[in-house]
């Protein structure tokens, strides 16, 4: 059930509706898109109603303390929790919220089958007990254990056993480094004939199996033999019917990302230390590797340097077949790269970004926008690219904007919002998530916590109506507009304390400039305090007339909310459109209709300025207090 009560969460830049425990449907409202939040003492159900006007609905909290971990079934319908009272499977898509409570182990790490078949938990236990425990879920909606297993500590994001995405195979790497291949978790495996294995990934048609095995070293840390790049061919009972393998000069652990017609595999293989002192993150290696193994295509080398170029990040487009690229050190390259399965070749097809602050690649679901951001230890600063649909085959640059802090990033179902959070323990202040509006590069909801640890949407089932890219028509609309498209980019200033930052100068200059006394000047005139602006006599004599030194401030600006009606804007013919209301603007703004050099004003009385000047970067448009001219 969505709505409810919240524990430590206040709202900014946000509607804030409180609902009764009664059951709301995410299929009810095509446009509301449900979300996890979960912090040290709560976990909390939110619903986004991502429309014109977007709204966040606050769900009822939990009864789950000290939750570890959560984790959504692929299907949406099952939530998993781990903590230290063990694991429970909450069905969230009946009438009546089902709990099943699997065991009263403490968990830490959870994990679900492509198809919401199976629920693994790795739980805590000393020495060589087994650890990780495997539920199938049976008729009825009740689960069965089915093994246990013994893995040594997992890193986080890293899956306990791996499935192919129709489930109908399954390999597991086991710690020294062999793996098994089976049909099914509970048959006799199949132990592969490969040492030393880091990595293993099935490919999106199930059918084929890439491993990476790392290199070997002698005493002194110097590679002797080099690391393996190995892609199986699979029939339907687990037998290996072809082998293609491709050497790789240095690897100790690798990112395996096969492309969305599984003919090709990008092979990111790091080590922990660099060998040339040139980097303190170790080194790395790009490899593109055809299936067949006969072409393979080394991204980390370039003619310009002399050894191998550190990768930042690399990610397929979930539709086509071409990735991005993010090179260099620090400001890294941004490029885009076509894989042309028929004519065995990869080739370079537009430079995104020559310099930039970038290190991580966010593709919507639909493979129509791409967000190319520096997060972590950078400034968050993000930008948007559309493409990839009919007659528009090359992505180009949609907005940019900043979300700093961030550490966890992750688009909504609909394909054109994008949810960033900043997480605890690695920050430690100013936790709370943020949605943006790919299409315009705004913020358009933020919500604040005391402390949250991490944030994911619900998985959209393909059986609901919004499963599509509900963007594309506007994504369209956008690229076919003539000319190139503005994109606003924060001009970065001077630090200025708070309480000088809607001044145009600072208080001290302006006294050593003999601008402004140390004291406040006394306003003269006895008029009511509510009385913003003086009236003007009649009398152009008349010693009614204010003095400059004491007329009260006459900037609209930034304390006046945005007015409910009377808005208007100037067209390419230079023809006033409006008034308009507040609403209708904000439903505009939502469609990327508006342009940061139009002239607009929120007032007859007022004169025209550029939208981008009636709402600066950071303010959100039509929700912020519009910076009015004087």
């Amino acid at each position: 059930a969505w709505g409810g009560l919240t524990h430590g969460l206040a709202a900014r830049f946000v509607q804030v509706e409180r609902k009764p425990a009664a059951r709301l449907s995410e299929a009810d409202d095509p446009l509301s898109y449900g979300c996890l939040s979960r912090g040290p003492d709560f976990t909390q159900l939110l619903r986004a109603h991502l429309s014109a006007a977007p709204v966040l609905h606050e769900g009822p909290r939990s009864s789950f303390p000290g939750v570890k971990a959560a984790a959504w079934s692929p299907s949406g319908t099952l939530l998993a929790f781990a903590g230290p009272a063990g694991v429970t499977v909450a069905d969230v898509d009946v009438e009546e919220v089902a709990r099943y409570e699997l065991t009263n182990q403490a968990a830490q790490q959870l994990q679900w089958s492509p198809k919401s078949t199976y629920v693994l938990a790795q739980c805590v236990s000393k020495n060589d007990e087994p650890n990780v425990q495997v539920w199938r879920r049976v008729a009825g909606g009740s689960y069965r254990s089915e093994l246990s297993f013994h893995r040594p500590k997992n890193e986080r994001g890293q899956d306990l056993v791996q499935w192919s995405p129709d489930e109908r195979l399954c390999c597991r790497l086991l710690s020294d480094g062999t793996i098994h291949l089976s049909t099914e978790l509970t048959r006799p495996p199949v132990e592969l004939p490969v040492s030393h294995a880091q990595a293993c990934r099935f490919s999106p048609s199930g059918t084929r199996l890439a491993l990476f095995t790392s290199d070997t070293r002698d005493s002194m840390r110097h590679v002797v033999a080099p690391a393996q790049v190995l892609i199986l061919e699979l029939d339907a009972d687990a037998n290996v019917i072809s082998q293609a393998t491709s050497s790789v000069k240095f690897g100790q652990q690798a990112e395996l990302l096969w492309s969305p017609s599984s003919t090709a595999l990008l092979a990111h293989c790091q080590t922990e230390v660099d060998d040339s002192g040139k980097s303190y993150y170790g080194s790395s290696k790009l490899l593109l590797i055809s299936h067949t193994g006969k072409y393979s295509l080394d991204l980390s080398a370039t003619e310009k340097e002399a050894s191998d170029v550190p990768v930042q990040a690399v990610s397929w487009s979930p539709t086509r077949e071409e990735f991005i690229l993010v090179q260099g050190f620090q400001p890294a390259k941004v490029t885009c790269w076509a894989w042309d399965e028929s004519a065995q070749r990869c080739s370079l097809s537009a430079v995104l970004l020559e310099k930039a602050h970038r290190n991580t690649i966010c593709w919507n679901p639909f493979g129509s926008i791409v967000c190319v951001a520096g997060f972590g230890n950078l400034a968050g600063e993000m930008d948007f690219f559309g493409g990839g649909i009919e007659g528009h085959n090359k992505l180009k640059q949609l907005a940019t904007c900043e979300a700093a802090c961030t550490v966890s990033a992750e688009w909504a179902p609909d394909g054109r919002h994008l949810l960033t959070a900043v997480l605890a323990p690695r920050m430690r202040v100013d936790n709370g998530l943020h949605i943006w509006c790919a299409l315009t590069g705004t913020k358009v909801l933020e919500l604040s916590f005391d402390e949250l640890h991490e944030v994911q949407w619900r998985p959209h089932p393909e059986r609901l109506p919004t499963s599509r890219d509900s963007c594309a028509e506007e994504l369209e609309r956008i690229l076919n507009e003539s000319g190139a498209r503005a994109v606003a980019v924060p001009r970065r200033t001077a630090y200025r304390p708070p309480g000088a930052r809607n001044e145009s100068a600072g208080t001290v200059a302006q006294m050593m400039r003999g601008e402004a006394s140390q004291h406040r000047p006394e306003v003269l005139d006895q008029a009511p305090k509510t009385e913003r602006w003086p009236v003007r006599s009649t009398d152009s004599g008349s010693s009614a007339r204010l003095s400059a030194n004491h007329r009260p401030n006459q900037i609209h600006g930034d304390k006046l909310p945005c007015p409910a009606k009377g808005w208007q804007y100037k067209d390419p013919k230079g023809n006033i459109q409006g008034p308009f209301s507040l609403q209708q603007m904000q439903e505009w703004n939502a469609m990327a209709v508006f342009k940061p050099d139009l002239p607009m004003r929120c007032s007859p009385d007022d004169r025209f300025v550029a939208f981008r000047e009636l709402f600066p970067h950071p303010m959100i448009p039509f929700t912020s207090c519009p910076r009015r001219p004087t």
